[in-house]
């Protein structure tokens, strides 16, 4: 019997995004605690964005428009690094490219950090696996709302416990209102975005020639 798709993007998402790629050591990233964190961050994360994609029926542009979304909810909502001068991974980037309370250089760099390599590269390299059943829901609705509901305690515990910081009000809203923004772009995207080009290949001949 396979194992289940889902259940694979569930803790291949944090292995990629923390394990592989340094972030998290093997001694802190196979800590039992730290780890089901970390899946219900990741895993959570990736398996909704998935799923959104295949049940609105879109190209990979949006799921990359909504890792970015992701990207936004770990590094600005839950950890708050985009706003933290003090945030222990900045080093320069606390004082370069800060302006207005944020951390532009970071913001950036983190989300598409995030929508590459904590969903993109997990949901690709899974429905690779399963070419199969690419096109297919992997959750039903309960669990699917099990993990909105799993992702969004996750990120209030980060918010509560991980540091003291509070950032201002203002930015932080602006941060909530971006990530609704990117999911509403991803929604309203349409579906062949991405999927066709305006050119032609070349013929065989012209590449023949070419040479």
């Amino acid at each position: 019997m396979r194992i289940p798709p889902a259940l694979i993007l569930f803790f291949l998402a944090p292995a990629i995004a923390e394990l592989l790629s340094g972030s998290a050591p093997p001694a802190e990233f196979f800590n039992p605690v730290g780890f089901l964190l970390l899946a219900s961050l990741y895993g959570s994360g990736a398996i909704i964005v998935r799923e959104l994609k295949v049940r609105w029926k879109k190209s990979y542009v949006s799921m990359f428009i909504l890792g970015a979304a992701y990207g936004i909810i770990e590094e600005g909502l839950m950890v708050k690094s985009f706003f933290d001068p003090n945030w222990m991974d900045l080093g320069i980037l606390g004082s370069y490219g800060r302006w207005l309370g944020v951390n532009w250089v970071w913001a950036e760099w983190l989300t598409i950090y995030h929508a590459v390599f904590s969903i993109a590269i997990p949901i690709t390299l899974v429905e690779l696996a399963y070419s199969d059943r690419r096109n297919e829901s992997w959750v039903g609705n309960k669990t699917f709302a099990m993990l909105v509901l799993l992702l969004g305690a996750v990120t209030a515990l980060g918010y509560f416990t991980l540091t003291n910081y509070r950032p201002p009000f203002v930015q932080y809203e602006l941060a909530a209102a971006t990530v609704v923004a990117l999911i509403v772009l991803a929604w309203r995207t349409p579906s062949t975005a991405g999927k066709k080009g305006r050119l032609q290949p070349p013929k065989l001949s012209r590449l023949a020639l070419g040479h």
